[in-house]
């Protein structure tokens, strides 16, 4: 996140804007809103850190009104009907059609708001025996299939 910061530091400062980069401990940063964690209370105007998704594309608990701190993980503070409409659909059905319909509602509101940046999608490198049958990771969890691993 250093090398990120100088980066952005350059960019913003091109415009005009001037950066003044504050590192925290990651118990400051992820606390609790009661504790004071900095992304809890939104005491910050730019952070940068990692999340991750799992594999459902559910990301309500980041990006709908009813998860705006102390009530969740809504982080960014972000509150928009036509985003909690899209999540209320797709959360509420099995049917892949229905669902990734109402997900692509979810991305294009996204696009359209920006309430975050996604800057990348880290590339994992898993270093195994050659002799390993059965390895198949996924972007998220690389063990899903544990039980199918043979050498």
């Amino acid at each position: 996140n250093r090398a990120l910061v100088v980066q952005i530091q350059a960019a913003l400062h091109a415009v005009g804007i001037v950066v003044h980069p504050r590192a925290e401990l990651s118990s400051v940063i992820f606390g609790g809103y009661d504790a004071g964690g900095t992304l809890q209370r939104g005491n910050y105007q730019l952070s940068i850190y990692q999340w991750y998704a799992g594999i459902d594309p559910d990301d309500s608990a980041q990006f709908t009104c009813a998860n705006i701190p102390p009530a969740g993980y809504n982080q960014s503070y972000f509150c928009n009907a036509a985003m909690d409409e899209a999540q209320r659909v797709a959360l509420e059905s099995y049917a892949e059609p229905i669902r990734k319909a109402a997900y692509a509602r979810v991305q294009t509101v996204l696009e359209q708001a920006v309430p975050i940046d996604f800057f990348w999608w880290p590339k994992q490198i898993q270093a195994v025996n050659p002799d390993l049958r059965g390895f198949d990771p996924n972007p998220v969890v690389e063990t899903w299939n544990a039980w199918q691993w043979a050498i």
